[in-house]
C-alpha cells in the first residue's frame, strides 16, 4: 500500500546507514539474485484463448502488460470511452444487436460461431460487415478478436481487412503507435487466412475448453441459428457449419486499410493502406505467445521508444527505468530500497515477504504536475488522460513549440503564441486561469491571472 505519510525514522537510526551507490552491473547482479531466489514459471493466461489484443498490448510494451496482468489494468481513459461509443455506432449502421440469454460455456462458444456466420453471410450478400466475432488457432493456442470491417471490392479482388481508429487529437499517431494499429490488422489477416487454408481443429477446441460437443441449445439461440441461415440443435452442428463457412471464404488482400477519426466531429483524419508482411505478423504472434505461456521474461519498449514510459502508470516501478540506491538497517528483517527513476521521482520501495514483490510505501514528487517544466511555457497538465497529459493553456492562442516532440511525449519546450504579443496595439490583456496547481506549491490550489 502506498502511504500518503513519509515513514517517520529516528535520528539515530538514520545516521547508522551508510550510503553506497550501486554500479549498472552490481544493480544486474542483484535483481538476478533476487529473481532467482523467488523464480516461478508464470503463465499469465491460466484459460485456454488469447485475446487479439493482448499481441497488440505486447508489441507496444510487453512489461507494461506484465505490469497490467500482475497488478491491475488503468480505468479506461474518457478517449477510450469515446472510441469504444463510436465503434457501437458504427456497428448499428449495419448491424442490428438482438440480446440473447446465454446459460453455459457451451452456448458462449456457439453464439460466436453464430455471430460470425451471420456476419459472412451479410458480407456476401451486402458487400459490408462489422464487428465479425474471428476464432482461429497458432501455435495450438486458441485466439479469438473481433474485425472492425471488412469492405467487398468491386473490383472482385476480394475483401478489404478495414480498422478504425478514433483520436483526441486531430492529428495522425507516431509511427510506433500506427505500427501497433497495422500488427492488429495483419493478425486479422493472419488467423482469417489460417480458417480459409486449415480445417478448424473442433477436437482440439472442444478438448481446450471441455466442452460437451452434443450440448442442446436454447430454443432462443436455435432460432437466432436460423435466422443467419445455419439451422443446428447442439455445439457439434454449430461447429460443423463454422468450418464449412470457414472453407468458402473468399481469401482478404493483401492491401490493409487503416483508417483515423477526430472524435470530436467524426471527421477523417487519414487513411493508409499497407501491404500484408507474413513474416512480420507470424514472429510477432509466436514472440507473444512464448511471452504468455511463460517460456520467457517480458520485453521492454525499444530503446529510442522510451517515451512511452511516460504514459505508464507503472513506470517508476519498472526496472528499466530505475537506479538503486543500497544501505544497511538495523532491523534486518525488513528489506527496501530507495530508487530514482527516469523522471526524476524518489521512490521508497519495502519486500513483502509473503507476496513477493516490492511494494512502494511513498514517491517524491507525489503529483506528476510537479515535476518541474513538465510541460513546459504556456503548457498545463493533467493526469486525467495519458493521451493528452500536456495541453497548452489555450489552443486558440498559443500551439506547441515543437509539434513533432509533443506528440510523441516530449512536451517540456511548452507552447508559444500563434501571433506575437504586440503590447502598442492595446488589444492584449490578462485572460483568468482558476484553479490551476502550481509546480512546487504542494500544498495549496493557486488561482492566478496569466499574460494573454
Amino acid at each position: 500500500m502506498v502511504s500518503d505519510e513519509i515513514p517517520q525514522i529516528s535520528s539515530s537510526l538514520a545516521t547508522e546507514i551508510p550510503i553506497e551507490i550501486v554500479s549498472d552491473e552490481e544493480m544486474s547482479l542483484i535483481e538476478a539474485a533476487f529473481s532467482l531466489a523467488f523464480a516461478t514459471k508464470r503463465t499469465y493466461n491460466n484459460s485456454s484463448s488469447y485475446c487479439l489484443g493482448d499481441i497488440e498490448d505486447g508489441e507496444w510494451c510487453e512489461k507494461q502488460k506484465e505490469f497490467f496482468l500482475v497488478c491491475g489494468k488503468p480505468k479506461a481513459s474518457r478517449a477510450m470511452k469515446v472510441g469504444s461509443a463510436r465503434h457501437a455506432v458504427l456497428e448499428e449502421e449495419v448491424i442490428t444487436r438482438v440480446e440473447v440469454l446465454v446459460r453455459s460455456a457451451e452456448e458462449h462458444w456457439a453464439l460466436k460461431m453464430i455471430n460470425f456466420i451471420h456476419g459472412t453471410n451479410q458480407l456476401i450478400l451486402d458487400g459490408l460487415t462489422r464487428e465479425l466475432p474471428l476464432i482461429g488457432f497458432a501455435e495450438g493456442v486458441c485466439v479469438v478478436g473481433v474485425i472492425d470491417e471488412i469492405q467487398m471490392m468491386k473490383s472482385g479482388d476480394g475483401p478489404t481487412l478495414v480498422e478504425t481508429k478514433t483520436r483526441s487529437q486531430n492529428n495522425l499517431p507516431s509511427e510506433p503507435q500506427q505500427r501497433n494499429a497495422r500488427l492488429q490488422l495483419m493478425c486479422y489477416k493472419y488467423f482469417w487466412d489460417n480458417l480459409l487454408t486449415q480445417p478448424f481443429p473442433s477436437q482440439l477446441f472442444l478438448e481446450l475448453f471441455s466442452l460437451n460437443p452434443d450440448y442442446v441449445l436454447s430454443k432462443e439461440i436455435r432460432e437466432f441459428a436460423i435466422q443467419a441461415g445455419a439451422p443446428v440443435q447442439t455445439l457439434n452442428d454449430v461447429l460443423g457449419k463454422y468450418q464449412y463457412v470457414c472453407s468458402m471464404l473468399p481469401g482478404p488482400r493483401d492491401q490493409l486499410l487503416l483508417r483515423y477519426e477526430y472524435q470530436q466531429d467524426q471527421s477523417l483524419i487519414g487513411e493508409n493502406e499497407y501491404l500484408y508482411d507474413y513474416d512480420w505478423v507470424t514472429h510477432q504472434i509466436r514472440s507473444s505467445i512464448e511471452f504468455w505461456k511463460g517460456e520467457r521474461e517480458a520485453s521492454y519498449a525499444l530503446e529510442n521508444e522510451r517515451w512511452k514510459c511516460r504514459h505508464c502508470m507503472y513506470a517508476s516501478r519498472c526496472p528499466i527505468n530505475t537506479a538503486l540506491i543500497s544501505y544497511n538497517q538495523v532491523d534486518s528483517s525488513v528489506i527496501s530500497k530507495s530508487t530514482v527513476n527516469s523522471s526524476g521521482h524518489l521512490e521508497r520501495l519495502a519486500c513483502l515477504e509473503d507476496k513477493k514483490i516490492w511494494e512502494v510505501i511513498v514517491t517524491l514528487p507525489k503529483d506528476t504536475r510537479d515535476t518541474h517544466k513538465k510541460c513546459g511555457a504556456y503548457g498545463s497538465c493533467s493526469n486525467a488522460d495519458a493521451e493528452t497529459l500536456c495541453l497548452c493553456l489555450d489552443e486558440k492562442i498559443f500551439k506547441p513549440v515543437n509539434k513533432e516532440s509533443w506528440e510523441i511525449g516530449d512536451s517540456a519546450g511548452g507552447c508559444v503564441r500563434r501571433i506575437p504579443l504586440d503590447c502598442k496595439s492595446g488589444t492584449n490583456g490578462f485572460i483568468k486561469y482558476s484553479y490551476y496547481h502550481l509546480t512546487y506549491s504542494f500544498f495549496s490550489t493557486t488561482n492566478c491571472s496569466c499574460s494573454r
